[in-house]
């Protein structure tokens, strides 16, 4: 992907929410969600919001890579339930646990919950190919707090 206005124009004709990723980073590095076309702008001296395409273009320069836009195959409703999932897990505290159908994942820090995040969804799109019906995200932490997502099948 070349530049911003680029990257803006590609997620605006996929369709947002998009995800955009740096090609050789691991591990949760390089890798943001575009809610919306407003994610794609530089913030406002002072402001808290994060500069998304400034970081991706700090990683891909330093890994010599390059970003690509992703089109995700979940409805906008299951990603803010998803987000909002993972969010609480920060906010439980480390270590959180979470855990898809059989499988636990312990997360020490939010690096390691955006690695399981992007694990997750693609595990989605593979049981969703496959036919299942639902599937189930548990997300446990900070002592006996506990959250489920739950995301069905269109």
């Amino acid at each position: 992907m070349g530049d911003r206005e680029a990257a803006r124009a590609a997620a605006k004709k996929v369709g947002f929410p998009v995800m955009a990723k740096v090609s050789d980073a691991g591990g949760g590095r390089g890798m943001h969600m575009f809610w919306n076309e407003s994610d794609f702008d530089i913030p406002a001296p002072g402001s808290d919001k994060k500069d998304k395409w400034a970081d991706l273009e700090s990683t891909a320069s330093n890994n010599g890579s390059n970003i690509f836009i992703m089109q995700l195959a979940l409805q906008r409703q299951e990603i803010l339930d998803l987000q909002a999932g993972f969010d609480a897990a920060k906010d439980f505290g480390y270590p959180a646990y979470l855990k898809l159908g059989n499988e636990v994942v312990k997360c020490e820090n939010e690096e390691e919950i955006q690695s399981a995040f992007e694990r997750f969804l693609s595990v989605l799109s593979q049981l969703r190919a496959s036919g299942d019906e639902e599937t189930k995200l548990e997300i446990l932490g900070g002592g006996q707090r506990h959250i489920e997502v739950q995301v069905l099948a269109d």
